[in-house]
């Protein structure tokens, strides 16, 4: 998986790259991240449902 980043200057700029995101396929990829980060594949699929709802995912790792 290819590691992708984008500084954005507001929430409507991330909700519409999320998007640029998922028509080029990157959901699955997506989905696949937020699993990486120790979320099994349930959550990973809700947090990939809200982030196309314009939401903003958080994550961190200690």
């Amino acid at each position: 998986m290819k590691a992708y980043a984008k500084l954005v200057n507001n929430g409507l700029e991330a909700f519409e790259v999320v998007n640029d995101l998922h028509r080029h396929g990157c959901g699955d990829a997506l989905r696949s991240k937020i699993e990486s980060m120790g979320f099994n594949s349930f959550e990973a699929s809700m947090y990939e449902s809200e982030l196309d709802k314009g939401k903003v995912l958080v994550m961190a790792r200690q």
